[in-house]
């Protein structure tokens, strides 16, 4: 069954078709408040009228029908494409403009066919919601095309078939401006509002947005200062500091086993300290640093345990030559003091730890890898046959050694035991040398009965 349509023509009595028309006359006139909806456009796309105003836009919507032949002539005139290339989104962006076919039509008929003036789609720039029957009624429509521009304060305006400056000249008017518009109302934010008048919450503020950097801030709604700094010891008194917790900084380092290494850690004590299982702030007031374990013994460090006051940082130089590949946990430890006001308030003994790594060698170390030998080389790890071992080098010595490789002085008479005995031979060993000079000497002074 064939669907009729009840329209009439009319213009000033004379059969001319300027619109076409349902059979209720009654509309929203200018002055009223737009209807608030929600639609899906063709693409997918979920719009709110309301959303739009709040934002400070002006709205322009078309209702037409697909089967309407003054709605394809004036589709096609290219009117509101050209207000929406020079005020939409890719221009002053403050205006946006809605196709809705609002008569029932099927989805086919935006595309040209079935009953249809042609191919709605291909050349329109904006968006077009089909199946817009609910808003045509919400806007008690009685024909199409009816045109509206809304303006923020939610004022329509029946702008009609109007000419390019017709519509402009509507939604540029001083009484479409967004005087209820709500919005962002701080000037420190980044989408500050000047047409706002009352604030939705909505404002973001600046903040670093390089996650490298010690003060990123995921929220920041646009490009704010970052700080950047490296933690060691050039760097105490930044204003980063600020941002870090207590403990060692930074808390990971790595080392090669037999490569020098010199690296440093900081101590930062914050203004701050959060207790961990509440949450709550505390102010801090001193820290009665103590100790410092965990260092492995090839390193030599410099630091000074002492009080340390609040927003304060201090310094841990160290350096060496790994001896092997491990995992040290360098601890800091001292009794931490809360404000409690004005007045320090113990919280016990606190411990805050760093790591660092000394990695493997891939390469051959080598050196003498004999402990007693005076050139032990502690990270060598491929014996190079450089050992030296002290001892008597003098072969005329009654205590010469012939494997020795370095002479330390030793090398003393021996005793004959055919002859009379050695008179300076105090420890009986039937040489006399060095080691006879120390135990003379660790005696010297003393009285003899």
């Amino acid at each position: 069954m064939q669907r009729l349509r009840p329209f009439f023509c009319f213009f000033l009595l004379v059969q001319v078709c300027l619109g076409c028309t349902t059979l209720s006359l009654a509309q929203l006139p200018d002055g009223s408040i737009a209807p608030d909806f929600t639609a899906t456009d063709i693409q997918g796309v979920e719009h709110n009228l309301y959303d739009l105003l709040d934002e400070g836009k002006k709205v322009i919507l078309e209702f037409s029908a697909t089967w309407c032949p003054p709605c394809w002539a004036y589709h096609t005139n290219g009117v509101l494409d050209a207000l929406y290339t020079d005020f939409g989104p890719n221009g002053t962006d403050e205006l946006r403009i809605f196709f809705i076919e609002s008569s029932d039509s099927p989805l086919n008929t935006l595309y040209g066919e079935g009953d249809s003036q042609g191919d709605w789609v291909s050349n329109t720039q904006y968006p077009i919601i089909d199946n817009g029957e609910a808003i045509f009624s919400d806007y008690q429509n009685s024909y199409w095309p009816t045109i509206y521009t809304i303006c923020p304060n939610q004022i329509l305006t029946e702008s009609s078939q109007n000419s390019y400056e017709g519509h402009a000249a509507i939604f540029q008017a001083n009484d479409c401006t967004a005087d209820f518009v709500n919005g962002c109302v701080d000037p420190a934010a980044c989408n500050y509002n000047p047409e706002a008048v009352e604030d939705d919450a909505s404002c973001n503020y600046p903040g670093c947005q390089d996650p490298i950097a010690s003060n990123y801030d995921s929220s920041a709604g646009c490009s704010g200062e970052c700080i950047y700094f490296t933690y060691d010891c050039a760097s105490i008194g930044d204003a980063g500091w600020a941002e870090e917790e207590i403990g060692l900084f930074p808390e990971w380092q790595q080392a090669v086993h037999g490569l020098a290494w010199e690296g440093e850690w900081v101590f930062n004590i914050p203004a701050t300290l959060i207790e961990p299982e509440s949450g709550v702030s505390y102010g801090l007031h001193h820290i009665e640093w103590s100790d410092l374990s965990g260092l492995p013994s090839w390193i030599v460090a410099d630091y000074a345990l002492a009080e340390l006051d609040a927003s304060s940082q201090h310094c841990i130089a160290a350096s060496g030559i790994p001896s092997a590949s491990a995992i040290h946990e360098v601890i800091a430890s001292g009794e931490v003091f809360v404000s409690l006001f004005g007045q320090p308030f113990s919280i016990g003994v606190q411990s805050f730890s760093a790591w660092l790594e000394v990695l493997e060698n891939p390469n051959p170390i080598p050196g003498c890898t004999y402990v007693n030998a005076v050139n032990y080389l502690a990270y060598a790890n491929i014996d190079d046959g450089t050992c030296s071992y002290p001892g008597c080098m003098d072969s005329t010595a009654g205590n010469y050694n012939p494997y020795v490789t370095e002479d330390d002085g030793s090398c003393g008479e021996m005793c004959n035991d055919d002859e009379s005995s050695c008179t300076s031979d105090v420890n009986s060993d039937g040489f006399v040398n060095v080691s006879d000079l120390l135990i003379l000497l660790s005696e010297f002074g003393i009285s003899c009965e």
